[in-house]
């Protein structure tokens, strides 16, 4: 069982992950940090029934956030998912190698907004939090089999519309 001691070095921990992975999806700090307070919030509520048996702590966070992810979107309904991640992944100072990284991100990243937003928390997930299919599986309630197959399947949407060279640079710089 966690202490409620034992939760401040959970949220040192976790709070860059868990505001990433918003972030990401939403692009847009203040909300993203007001998701991230939500999430811990609900976590401390409910620490007596988290059960280290059935859950890793950070499957158990990634879900609330995905809960509270959910919840954001059908409040707000003119969200954009995945915005445009050449304004969060690069800065460029003018360099011709620079400019074409980021104008290749910015077609990954249309692509990206064009997915079915379980398949877009999919890829941000293996992506961007390096988390594992089985993670992935418990935290999106579905089996590491349909997870792996829709990575499978966002990828190469991904392949048919962006070369494959840009793919690799986008997984690179992510």
């Amino acid at each position: 069982m966690i202490s409620k001691n034992d939760f401040a070095d959970i949220y040192e921990e976790f709070f860059p992950k868990l505001y990433s992975y918003i972030f990401h999806r939403i692009n847009d700090c203040k909300i993203s940090e007001d998701l991230v307070s939500q999430v811990f919030f609900k976590a401390l509520r409910n620490l007596d029934k988290y059960d280290e048996s059935k859950w890793q702590i950070s499957t158990w966070l990634y879900t609330i956030t995905s809960n509270t992810l959910i919840d954001y979107y059908r409040k707000d309904e003119q969200y954009e998912s995945i915005e445009e991640y050449e304004n969060t992944l690069i800065h460029t100072d003018n360099n011709r190698q620079d400019i074409d990284i980021e104008f290749n991100i910015s077609k990954v990243a249309e692509v990206l907004k064009k997915l079915p937003t379980r398949s877009q928390e999919i890829i941000t997930l293996r992506i961007f939090q390096e988390l594992s299919f089985v993670e992935i599986a418990k935290i999106v309630w579905i089996w590491e089999s349909g997870v792996k197959m829709s990575f499978a399947r966002s990828i190469e949407v991904i392949k048919n519309s962006v070369n494959l060279l840009i793919l690799f640079i986008f997984l690179l710089i992510g």
